[in-house]
């Protein structure tokens, strides 16, 4: 067993060593206090070598809050980690984009075209190869490759489950417009038929429970929710029926969630009432966050693990690092129950942002599903069940989801 020596008490240093040694090496380590110490330093019991471990950097010093736009210096490679882990850079207050999220573009792996550098993973492989050297029989575990789909439900259907005087509004708004096919689709549901948005027979034929997870909105007032709140009947009946079958449920927060954080309760609460059991997983609508105000709204409502951590314009994971790991409150200068799991890639990352046909996304994916694979850790791809539709906006997007799948599989 390792042991980190610390010349006094330092929780930023012991939260990232925990992560880069623990969760990306499989090392476990004790801490040890001794004030002779005059920098921190590994070592293995019964050995006389130690492997110093630059820390000397303000980022890991509790109580420093100020801006840090830039990363610390290669050799700080725990300063780094941490860097990358909680986000510092978002101190700088970027400009916000149209949503009210930190604009991406001024972030620094997207700026250095690295948006899916695993630097947290790099930071400890340099590490394992420096205590194999030292320590030859220490068994170090490198992480595996694994993977998870998981959906956001922001429009459970496209047709089903809404008033009849919505119906009849929107058949006279198409008839108007001569939209035809809207026409007879809507008609086709409403008489009975399958709804296009109803897709989630296929998902739970082809994934399952430990391979995915469906977070729900709740159906808020911004016209970016949906008018699909946990009052409809038959959305409720939904949800009902992906729980029941032991499918993980969780809470997709609505679009104002972010500057009232005091809605995450409420929602949960209301997803909890429905679902007969306490909701543990959320995932921001739209990737929309404040910090530290979100995590500790969610934290508050119960919720443990986090799924917003990806990009929304490109792909690779937003903390440099392809495993879960805790969320450190800066501010409170502790680490926290609150898992965040890094995203990969986003649906609409490929058709929205990067304007990309299926094919073309295909080919993306592809690639980054290999870069994860070759440095372990879990893909994890974001999608919404009205991507399997093969309907409007989504037509052909369903087989991007087959060949995902299968590249998926193929590469376990």
């Amino acid at each position: 067993m390792l042991i980190l020596h610390l010349p006094k008490p330092s929780p930023r240093i012991e939260y990232v060593a925990g992560v880069v040694f623990r969760r990306v090496l499989g090392l476990e380590f004790v801490i040890q206090i001794d004030a002779s110490v005059a920098v921190p330093a590994v070592s293995v019991s019964g050995s006389e070598h130690r492997l110093p471990l630059l820390a000397k950097h303000p980022v890991l010093r509790e109580g420093f809050h100020d801006a840090l736009r830039e990363l610390p210096e290669a050799e700080e490679a725990l300063a780094r980690a941490f860097w990358f882990l909680n986000e510092y850079e978002l101190d700088a207050q970027f400009p916000l984009d149209v949503h009210g999220r930190s604009d991406e573009s001024h972030r620094f792996a997207i700026r250095n075209h690295q948006s899916n550098r695993p630097f947290v993973q790099e930071i400890a492989a340099q590490f394992a190869q420096q205590i194999q050297k030292l320590w030859p029989a220490i068994p170090i575990k490198m992480p595996v490759f694994t993977w998870q789909i998981t959906f956001d439900v922001d429009w459970p259907y496209r047709y089903r489950g809404r008033p009849l005087w919505v119906q009849g509004a929107a058949l006279l708004r198409d008839t108007v417009k001569g939209n035809r096919n809207e026409v007879r689709e809507r008609l086709r549901v409403v008489r009975g038929g399958a709804d296009p948005y109803d897709t989630y027979g296929k998902i739970a034929k082809d994934l399952s429970p430990s391979q995915t997870a469906f977070f729900f909105l709740s159906g808020g007032k911004h016209k970016h929710d949906s008018p699909f709140s946990f009052q409809n009947r038959e959305y409720r009946k939904l949800i009902r029926s992906i729980a029941d079958q032991d499918f993980p449920v969780g809470i997709h927060p609505s679009y104002l969630s972010a500057e009232e954080p005091e809605r995450i309760a409420s929602e949960t609460a209301a997803l909890a009432e429905i679902i007969g059991r306490p909701v543990r997983i959320s995932r921001q609508h739209f990737l929309k966050f404040r910090t530290p105000e979100t995590y500790r709204a969610l934290l508050a409502a119960g919720i443990e693990n986090e799924f917003t951590g990806g990009w929304a314009r490109a792909l690779g994971s937003r903390f440099g690092i392809n495993l879960p790991f805790p969320w450190y409150d800066r501010q409170q200068e502790s680490e926290t129950p609150l898992i965040l799991h890094p995203v990969q890639a986003m649906d609409r990352t490929f058709q929205k942002y990067l304007k990309l046909k299926p094919l073309e996304a295909g080919y993306l994916l592809r690639k980054e599903i290999q870069n994860v694979r070759h440095t372990g850790g879990c893909f994890h791809l974001l999608l919404h069940n009205e991507t399997l539709s093969n309907d409007g906006d989504w037509l052909g997007w369903l087989a991007f989801y087959r060949a995902a799948l299968a590249e998926l599989v193929e590469a376990e």
